[in-house]
């Protein structure tokens, strides 16, 4: 008789393991088990829900690190006993950085902001 798996099981080996094979083993189930669970309309919902909250979860421990991150950057930057090309690439890898997550901010901000306006004419409308 085949082993029964639950799909959360399935989805948690996945998110695991690098391959399809590797995850089986683990499982103790055929790879073939879940191939054919990846082509469930269900499971792709579950195994995407878990995927976003997994991402999730990993987005933040990286966001409480951000500030640590910065002071170092900085401490580096400002240390003369650094060479020039350490201090330089240290200022470039900030301006770099605040450049970016700057752009990415305006953008959402006008994303937020076009999505208000879409929503206030579907509601006179």
């Amino acid at each position: 008789m085949a082993k029964k798996v639950e799909n959360i099981q399935v989805v948690q080996a996945l998110l695991t393991y690098d391959t399809i094979a590797e995850a089986s083993k683990h499982l103790g189930v055929h790879p073939s088990t879940i191939t054919k669970r990846k082509q469930d309309k269900d499971f792709k919902k579950l195994y995407e829900e878990q995927q976003r909250k997994q991402l999730e979860i990993a987005t933040k421990q990286l966001e409480a690190t951000i500030t640590q991150a910065v002071k170092t950057i900085k401490t580096i930057m400002l240390d003369e006993a650094n060479t020039p090309q350490i201090r330089l690439n240290a200022s470039e890898m900030l301006l770099r950085n605040t450049l970016k997550y700057n752009e990415r901010t305006n953008v959402l901000e006008r994303l937020n902001e076009l999505e208000e306006m879409i929503k206030d004419n579907e509601r006179n409308n």
